[in-house]
């Protein structure tokens, strides 16, 4: 939840509403993702050494950081990734969180479940709507959508994290074996991603405003650990 603490307590919603603005869109929240699987595999996966060479379907940033990594990336359907495991195609896929994957049945024709999900640790969906269309409206519709968007996304965390863990335990129980990665190679993949958003950031103003609000918003985060404890832990 702290992309949502970042997008509507701190700089975050302004930060994106004035970078839209100039696409001529408005925005509000509708959704939000958990954590993902890192890895359905073929082959097992710990280090940076395993990943070299691996035929991995994947998409967006993540397919050019992981290429960048040392991965093999494909882009392909979500429709097409079962039957590429199940033939060889490609070696691992990554797609969603516990609950996302469970019908898609990859635990099926791969047999290593990858976690931590490093690559995507959560994410938020937006309402996208023209403005002039957002600006015709009155103040008081505009408030509406806007609750209605916060509903949805409270109401979609709670379903989703609740559904991941079962979804979850089910692969522990199953005959899937769960790898976790290596610091060390967790480690090399936030470095390469820190020197990606930077390139990026050099070539994309919108990107860069964005980014710096959000790492602003993870040094004002530090002290979290110091007086909460980490999710899952009960008190005593």
């Amino acid at each position: 939840m702290l992309v949502v603490i970042w997008r509507d307590q701190s700089t975050g919603y302004a930060t994106l509403s004035t970078a839209l603005h100039t696409q001529e869109l408005s925005l509000t929240p509708c959704a939000i993702l958990g954590t993902e699987i890192f890895l359905h595999s073929n082959k097992p996966v710990r280090t940076l050494e395993d990943f070299q060479g691996l035929r991995l379907r994947t998409s967006g940033a993540w397919a050019e950081i992981a290429s960048r990594l040392g991965a093999s990336t494909v882009v392909m359907a979500g429709s097409d990734i079962y039957s590429s495991l199940e033939r060889g195609v490609i070696d691992a896929a990554e797609w969603g969180s516990p609950e996302m994957n469970r019908p898609t049945g990859f635990q099926e024709v791969a047999q290593y479940v990858v976690i931590p999900g490093v690559h995507q640790s959560g994410g938020f969906l937006e309402c996208q709507v023209n403005s002039n269309t957002w600006e015709s409206l009155s103040e008081q519709q505009q408030q509406m959508l806007r609750l209605a968007g916060k509903m949805s996304v409270f109401e979609t965390w709670l379903a989703s994290s609740f559904a991941d863990l079962d979804a979850y335990q089910e692969l522990v129980d199953g005959p899937n074996e769960i790898i976790e990665l290596d610091q060390s190679f967790i480690d090399a993949i936030y470095a390469e991603t820190e020197l990606w958003e930077d390139e990026y950031a050099a070539e994309n103003e919108w990107f860069a405003r964005v980014l710096e609000s959000q790492r602003d918003f993870k040094n004002d985060m530090n002290n979290w650990s110091q007086y909460r404890l980490p999710i899952g832990v009960m008190g005593r």
